[in-house]
């Protein structure tokens, strides 16, 4: 499936690189905005479009046609009708798609609650308003840049794009500053783990990540992060349960995280630029 979707993307890339500028321009905003609308739908059915659309405007191009008089001057109502009449993917499908982005969640706030102190605690709660809060970030994004594809963006200038930007990170921060009041006035119950237990949570859970993250090589940018949380989780148990109270050595965990996220950055640009 990933060698399809490739294969789509790739020749559908060719295809625009052979159109003038303000053509390829119009028909990147399409492919962004039909992606992004269709994000439940069948990704390879969905390429397949693109890629024909690409070729049929290559050949309006040939016959003297621009974008705008090909596929008119309103571009998102098309876009709109082409995904109706696209395959969409079943309802087992799209529910995979949540469990899947729920586990993700529930593992990044495992692995955050690790890399702290070492122990492996479960906060019924915190997990919960984690998932709440993780749905609706994304549901944000995912909606504000949509709009902004056929909306904001369509300005000369960047002001529409910085408007996008603000208007997000705000409702992100607001979001973010309600789900500390919550967690600060209600608490759910709490179950933390003796030492050993942790570990051996703590080593499974790294492990089957791993192994998950691997399979595919847009992945394994992830494993850094992974196994940078996981020692910093076991840092900082060393460090509190041997009472180490160095200052260096207490900023260990923090510096083991720091240098993860960095390698992962730059495995990710390797990988955009490859």
């Amino acid at each position: 499936m990933e060698e399809i979707i490739k294969s789509y993307y790739t020749e559908t890339k060719k295809v625009l690189d052979s159109l003038s500028q303000s053509n390829r321009e119009y028909f990147e905003k399409v492919e962004d905005y039909m992606i992004f609308s269709g994000i439940f739908y069948d990704e390879i059915s969905l390429r397949k479009v693109i890629l024909q659309m690409a070729l049929d405007l290559k050949d309006a191009e040939q016959d003297g046609l621009t974008a705008v008089e090909y596929f008119g001057d309103n571009p998102k109502k098309m876009v709109d009708n082409v995904i109706r009449e696209a395959k969409v993917d079943t309802r087992i499908s799209q529910i995979s798609l949540f469990t899947i982005f729920i586990g993700v969640i529930c593992y990044c706030h495992f692995l955050s609650d690790f890399s702290s102190d070492g122990l492996v605690t479960i906060n019924v709660f915190e997990y919960l308003s984690s998932v709440v809060f993780g749905l609706v970030v994304m549901a944000v994004f995912l909606t504000f840049y949509k709009q902004s594809i056929y909306g904001l963006t369509l300005r000369k200038d960047k002001l529409g794009s910085y408007l996008t930007i603000v208007v997000i990170a705000a409702l992100i921060i607001a979001l973010v500053y309600l789900f500390d009041r919550f967690r600060m006035v209600f608490v759910g119950p709490i179950y933390t783990f003796s030492t050993l237990v942790s570990i051996v949570i703590a080593s499974i859970l790294v492990i089957g990540g791993l192994f998950l993250v691997t399979r595919r090589k847009l992945f394994r940018v992830f494993i850094p992060v992974i196994v940078g949380y996981f020692l910093a989780g076991i840092l900082a148990l060393v460090i509190n349960t041997a009472g180490i109270q160095h200052n260096v050595l207490q900023f260990a965990p923090i510096i083991v995280i720091c240098l993860s996220l960095l390698v992962f950055l730059i495995m990710s640009r390797l990988l955009i630029f490859k």
